[in-house]
This record gives structure tokens, sequence and C-alpha cells, in this order.
């Protein structure tokens, strides 16, 4: 898609003028609103369910993902970006891929005492058979892999949380199992709690049954897209010297450090100064802070 400057500018100067900015740090202030939201969405399933992004690498998706992703990712102190190839058809790509899915929920209150295994064990039987004879109607042949989860909660609470457990525990689910299952993850999202903390009981049971699919589409990058060629780019208040290149480009080099920006048929990449890009063997460009 080709894009009119001209035409961006005149829609941006109204609105630079009556915050009496330039337009360019007009502009990389929208950005920074717009990275600003994507940190928090991300925050808000990670941070705030006890999960530490730090532990994990960011993936954008989209076309335009790519070009916030490294900015996000300093905000998280995400050391590495994994863009895969056709990230701005990814989920459509997903649809392709994804598994056959079926999932069902049943709300049922069980105090986690010695007859609980024995509940869980009869829901989850009833739940699966339900979701094989779904599968079934659906012609889908595949054994499906079941995923259990409990929504679980100390007596007397107003709010319960999820608490995942592997369908082959259920054989020989013990109370301890759920409790401490329960306790550990009540711990790791709000700070307190524990097996001693006081009696917990179930709210509800849920399953999900996935079963993939018979054929698995390729995801490699077929981008024939040649870039070397430099630009400038806006960034952080100040014009920097950019390279421009193609994401086939990169795969003759280790690394490239930026500023870089990067292209390719779905999407565009922006690399800033202390990230280095490069590709793996499976077409994904991989973005990393310089080490120091």
């Amino acid at each position: 898609m080709d894009i009119d400057a001209n035409a961006a500018h005149a829609a941006l100067k109204p609105l630079s003028e009556a915050l009496g900015m330039e337009l360019e740090a007009f502009a990389d202030s929208a950005i920074r609103v717009a990275d600003a939201n994507i940190v928090r969405a991300i925050q808000l399933v990670s941070t705030e369910r006890g999960r530490d992004p730090r532990d994990y690498v960011l993936t954008p998706y989209g076309g335009a993902g790519p070009l916030h992703a490294v900015k996000v990712a300093e905000e998280l102190g995400i050391p590495t970006v994994v863009v895969p190839p056709n990230a701005g058809v990814l989920s459509a790509f997903g649809l392709l891929a994804a598994d056959f899915a079926q999932y069902d929920t049943l709300t049922r209150k069980v105090l986690v005492d010695d007859a609980a295994p024995g509940i869980v064990r009869e829901v989850f039987a009833e739940m699966a058979a339900r979701a094989r004879k779904a599968f079934a109607a659906y012609e889908i042949e595949a054994e499906p892999a079941f995923a259990p989860t409990l929504e679980m909660r100390y007596v007397g609470q107003a709010f319960e949380i999820q608490v995942p457990l592997e369908a082959d525990l259920l054989d020989r689910l013990t109370v301890q199992d759920i409790v401490s299952r329960f306790a550990e993850a009540h711990l790791r999202l709000f700070g307190f709690g524990g097996t001693d903390f006081g009696p917990c009981e179930i709210v509800s049971f849920r399953i999900g049954a996935l079963a993939p699919p018979t054929e698995l589409p390729a995801l490699h990058e077929e981008d024939t897209v040649v870039r070397n060629a430099d630009t400038r780019v806006y960034d952080n208040g100040a014009w920097r010297d950019c390279a421009l290149r193609g994401r086939k480009d990169i795969q003759a080099a280790d690394s490239i450090a930026g500023p870089l920006l990067i292209e390719d048929a779905t999407s565009t990449a922006y690399v800033p100064q202390g990230w280095r890009a490069s590709v793996d063997s499976h077409d994904n460009l991989i973005l990393r802070q310089d080490e120091g």
C-alpha cells in the first residue's frame, strides 16, 4: 500500500498546531501513547496474573505490530522480540493452524474435603464425554487432548481464580494436590494465602478439548522484496539516520545494528539504536538488545 505523506501531514497538522507542537513531535507523541496502551494491555495478562514479562519473548503480529514491538519490550524489560514470517497475516494463519477446540463450563460448588477428588474425576469425565460427542458431530476423528481447570476460592471469598490441572493427574488426584495447586496460584496472584490459610472450595469446572488439524500450513517467508537504502526516522525527539532493508537482506548477515527499518510483504519492523536484528532458520526475525 502506498502512503500519501502529504495527506498524512495535512491530517495531523491542525492537531499539532492546536497543541503548539512540531508536527513530527506530535506524531511521535501519538505513537508513544499507543505504545503505552499496548504495555498496559500486556501487563493485564502478565504481571497482574503473577507472571513476569521479563521471563518471556515478545511476539508482535499485524502489519504495524513490529513497528511498536521493541519500544513495548523496552518498557516491560523484555530483552528479545521474535517477529514471525508474514507477521501481517499471522492472525489468518492462526485460524488455519489452530487446534479444533471445544470448551465446556459447569457451575457446581464443592468443598475441598476427602470427597472432592472423586467428585472432580466424575464431573470432568462427564464433561469429556460431552466434548467427544461434540467432536463426533463435527466429524473430527482425532482423540482430543483435555485441559481441565478448576475455578476456586477460599471459603468466604467473593471471587475465584483458575487452577489448571493436568489431565493425566485426575486418576490419582488427591486433596493435597487440589489444595496445594490452589494455594500456589493464589499466592502467586495476590501475594497471600497458603495451604494453612483456610478451607477452600471449587466454584466451577472448566474443560478444554483440543485436537490438531490434520494438515498444518507452512509459515515461512516467501518475500522477495529487497531493500538496500538509507532513510531517516523521527524517534525520541530527534531525526536519526536509518538503514532500510528487506527481510531477505537480513539473512545474509549475522546481525544488523539499528537504527533499522525492515520491510517484507506484509509488515514493517523498526529496530532502534541499541538493538540488533538477525533471522533464524525458521525465517523468524530476532531482535535483541545489544549486550552492555
